[in-house]
């Protein structure tokens, strides 16, 4: 791939700076993604009705 950066005229920092902040993305979508799906699945655990 920085093989590509350097051939469209990028620096290879500016590559790197790209991957690191796409990279960062993912990682906060990721742990968006988990938190939801823990809150939204956390109310299923217990069966509707039943006194503890």
């Amino acid at each position: 791939m920085a093989i590509f950066a350097i051939i469209k005229g990028e620096t290879p920092a500016t590559f790197i700076m790209k991957e690191e902040q796409t990279m960062r993305t993912l990682l906060v979508l990721g742990v968006i993604i988990a938190f939801l799906t823990a809150i939204f699945t956390a109310g299923y655990e217990d069966k509707p009705g039943v006194r503890q």
